[in-house]
This record gives C-alpha cells, sequence and structure tokens, in this order.
C-alpha cells in the first residue's frame, strides 16, 4: 500500500491533509486507486461568521480512465479519473474529493450567537396576514360553481 502525505509547510494555512491510498488494478484490469483522505480545514461558521475547524474524511474509489467514454463504462462503485493524454494530478483530485466532502453549510455545534438574533419577525403576525389576503383562485372556484348551475 501507497501512502501519500502532502507536506503540511505546503498546505493552505488551516489546512493539513492526509491520505492511505492504494494503487492496483482490479478484476477487470482497469487501474484503480482506493482509500481514505481526510483533513483538518478551516471555514466560516454561517451563524457567526467565525473561523471554524472541521474535521474531513472521505472514502476514494476512482478507476483511472483516459476517455471519458471509458468512464460511462464503470461501476456505480467507482468514480473516474479521467487523465486524457497528460499525467494524472493526484494532488488535485483529492482536493477534489475533499471538496465533495465538506458539509454545504458549516456551523459551530454549540450556539455560537444570541439566539435572540436568530429570529426574525412576529409568527402570530405573520400568520394573521396569510388568513387576510384573498385567495386568488377564489375567482375560479366561484366560476366553476357557476359553470355547474348552467348545465
Amino acid at each position: 500500500m501507497a501512502k501519500s502525505k502532502p507536506d503540511a509547510d505546503a498546505a493552505q494555512p488551516g489546512c493539513h491533509a492526509s491520505a492511505e491510498l492504494e494503487f492496483h488494478v482490479d478484476e477487470q484490469y482497469r487501474k484503480c486507486v482506493t482509500g481514505k483522505v481526510w483533513a483538518k480545514v478551516t471555514v466560516e461558521c454561517q451563524r457567526c461568521l467565525e473561523p471554524l475547524e472541521l474535521d474531513v474524511q472521505t472514502e476514494v474509489n476512482l478507476a483511472i480512465v483516459w476517455k471519458e467514454d471509458d468512464s460511462r463504462q464503470l461501476p456505480e462503485t467507482l468514480d473516474p479519473w479521467i487523465v486524457s493524454e497528460e499525467q494524472g494530478d493526484l494532488y488535485a483530485i483529492l482536493e477534489e474529493e475533499l471538496l465533495l466532502a465538506l458539509p454545504a453549510v458549516a456551523y459551530h455545534d454549540f450556539q455560537c450567537i444570541d439566539s435572540a438574533l436568530m429570529e426574525a419577525g412576529d409568527d402570530t403576525q405573520a400568520s394573521a396576514e396569510v388568513e387576510s389576503k384573498p385567495n386568488p383562485f377564489d375567482v375560479l372556484a366561484q366560476l366553476k360553481q357557476t359553470m355547474k348551475k348552467d348545465d
């Protein structure tokens, strides 16, 4: 098993990534890369907008292919790594895998801002406004009833 660990000094400040990868040829003679990638990244909390350290980990199951057409023949368990005529960039594909593993919205696991700031408007006032507005489809309902009476 080959291990790849990026140099921590070369990584972005606040981001350290590691990987355990295995390069092999499977039963169908496909060149594959499998393993785990993990990183400690600093993102922005979406509630308080302060820095937030996050541990991200993902499984990697890649098949190396040279054309996009070849990727359509892969089973669902393998993701394509299309390298075409060039050499494949291992760091770039691992970075993509980590980016895909990031949560859509990151926030602290504790109450990082005052709960009063998380409220907006008055719930009872909003529901009263909804009830007081006429339904635009009432006109259609009345028209439908008059058409039934005419029949």
